[in-house]
C-alpha cells in the first residue's frame, strides 16, 4: 500500500499533464490577483502570498507548483485514493489521480469532498465523474458567480486526461 501511495504522488511531479496545469495557470513573477481576487505568484500559489509578496523566478514557481500539486495528490489519495487504486489498469489510475490532483489544486478538497464527481469515481463511473469534471468552470467575480473561458478549457483538458490519459490543451 505504502509503495502505491509514493508511486501515485510521483505522478504530481512526473505526469505529463503537469506541463498542461502550467499553461492553464499562466507564470507571473510578482504577486496579482485572480478573477476570483486571491492573490497568487507563480503557476497558481496561493499560500501566504500578498500584495508584498517578493518577485520569484520560474524555477522558483514551478517548486511551488510541485508542491501545491503534491499537496492536492495528498488530498486526492485521501479522498479518493482507495478507489483509484482498486483497479487492473495502473495506468489509467496514474491518469485520473493525475487529473483529480490538477482538479484539486485549482478548486480544493473541500470542494472535491463535496462533489457530486467524487460520488461517481467512488462508483466507478468514470465517464459521469469526468462529465461532473465539467461542471466546475466558475468563479465568483466580484460578488457574481461566472463561466469563465480559461475554465472551460480547462476542465474540458482535466476530463479528457482522466479518461483518455491524452494531453488535449483546448
Amino acid at each position: 500500500m505504502f509503495i502505491a501511495i509514493i508511486l501515485n504522488l510521483l505522478q504530481c511531479y512526473t505526469s505529463p499533464y503537469l506541463e498542461a496545469v502550467k499553461h492553464y495557470e499562466g507564470f507571473f513573477a510578482t504577486p496579482y490577483k485572480c478573477p476570483a481576487g486571491v492573490w497568487t505568484i507563480g503557476y497558481g500559489h496561493t499560500k501566504g502570498v500578498t500584495a508584498n509578496t517578493t518577485p520569484i523566478t520560474k524555477a522558483e514557481g514551478h517548486v511551488l507548483l510541485l508542491g501545491d500539486m503534491m499537496d492536492a495528490g495528498l488530498d486526492v489519495l485521501r479522498l479518493a485514493g482507495d478507489t483509484l487504486q482498486d483497479t487492473d489498469d495502473a495506468v489509467a489510475a496514474a491518469n485520473r489521480f493525475a487529473a483529480l490532483a490538477s482538479w484539486t489544486f485549482n478548486l480544493g478538497a473541500a470542494n472535491l469532498a463535496s462533489s457530486t464527481m467524487l460520488k461517481r469515481i467512488k462508483e466507478k463511473r468514470w465517464e459521469e465523474a469526468a462529465k461532473e469534471m465539467l461542471r466546475w468552470n466558475k468563479a465568483t467575480v466580484n460578488g457574481v458567480k461566472k463561466v469563465l473561458p480559461g475554465l472551460v478549457k480547462r476542465r474540458r483538458s482535466e476530463a479528457h486526461f482522466f479518461l483518455t490519459g491524452e494531453v488535449i490543451l483546448f
